[in-house]
Formats: structure tokens, C-alpha cells, sequence
């Protein structure tokens, strides 16, 4: 993958969980809220709202399903009961295409992944960009135009597939 950008500032993990409060009516939680099982084109968002000062990583494992998404998203806008795509979230979409989706907009980016792989998402508010990984390879800035004076939310979709949050990833370079 192409090198992430020079002079980054200094990137934690963020840690979070699926809410149970926002997510679409065919999505089913473990107890931990660690896994999310999505029976159809649904989405499930962090419990967390993405810090707004420096940069937060976060990994999602896709473990199975047909069309999977995993990005942020802005409460007010997204519709949990449709996909991140059509449901007005902002995403990079690797199985069921590869592209990377803002607000209803896609366009083609990364790479197709496989069930089993790990979607890393570093959001950098304060240089209004988000950024992706797949299996640690850095994919690119999907977006240098996000609004810091809007709130975020981690949020994942799928179509009858699994998402499941990895415990302290590894943080890219």
C-alpha cells in the first residue's frame, strides 16, 4: 500500500463498542457488544463519539457477509436500517465492491477484501481527513474534506454477515 501521509501527529486507539440504542432492527449484539451479527442491509454505530483533537484507529474483523461497510458516521444523518452507502454514511465498501462511500457519493477506491479481514479506520479531525487499512496496508485518504465542527460516530454495515471489533490493534506508522 502507499505510505500514509508525512507528518502525522501522534495516533491512539480508540477504543469503543457497538450501541445497542443505535442500530438498525436486524442487527443482533453479543453481551459484550463487541460483535455485530447483521441479517440484512443494516447499520450499527460506536457507543463512542470520535474525538474531535488528533487521531483515533480503530479495526473491524469482517468475518462473513455480502456487503460490508465500516467508516463513520453522523447520528443526525445516518439511517440504520439501510446500508452505510445508501444510508448516508461515510465508508469504505470492500466486499460488494471497492469504493469508498460519502453521504449517498461513492467512488472507487482500495481494494475488494475477504471475509476474515481486518478494516483499520484512522479519522483525523482536525485535519478533516479518514483514512483506511486493510490488513494494515494503508489504502489512502478516502476523504480530506470532513466537518470538525460535526460529530462522528464509528459505525459498520453488512448484509447477513458478522463485523467484530479487534481488541487493541496494531496502530499503523
Amino acid at each position: 500500500g502507499r505510505e500514509p501521509p508525512e507528518g502525522r501527529r501522534r495516533t491512539v486507539c480508540f477504543a469503543f463498542r457497538f450501541d445497542n440504542a443505535a442500530k438498525g432492527d436486524g442487527v443482533q449484539l453479543t453481551e459484550d457488544r463487541q460483535v455485530a451479527t447483521l441479517g440484512k442491509d443494516n447499520c450499527v454505530l460506536g457507543d463512542q463519539l470520535v474525538p474531535d483533537c488528533g487521531q483515533v484507529y480503530w479495526e473491524v474483523l469482517v468475518s462473513s457477509g455480502t456487503n460490508a461497510y465500516v467508516g463513520i458516521a453522523r447520528k443526525e444523518r445516518i439511517d440504520v436500517q439501510r446500508n452505510m452507502g445508501s444510508g448516508g454514511g461515510i465508508a469504505f465498501r470492500g466486499i460488494g465492491g471497492n469504493e469508498k462511500w460519502k453521504e449517498c457519493s461513492h467512488f472507487e477506491y482500495g481494494r475488494r477484501i475477504s471475509r476474515g479481514d481486518r478494516v483499520g479506520v484512522l479519522v483525523d479531525l482536525p485535519a478533516r481527513s479518514v483514512s483506511f487499512y486493510l490488513n494494515g496496508d494503508f489504502l489512502g485518504v478516502a476523504f480530506d474534506n470532513l466537518d470538525p465542527a460535526k460529530r462522528y460516530w464509528p459505525c459498520v454495515s453488512n448484509n447477513a454477515g458478522e463485523m467484530r471489533l479487534v481488541p487493541s490493534p496494531r496502530l499503523p506508522p
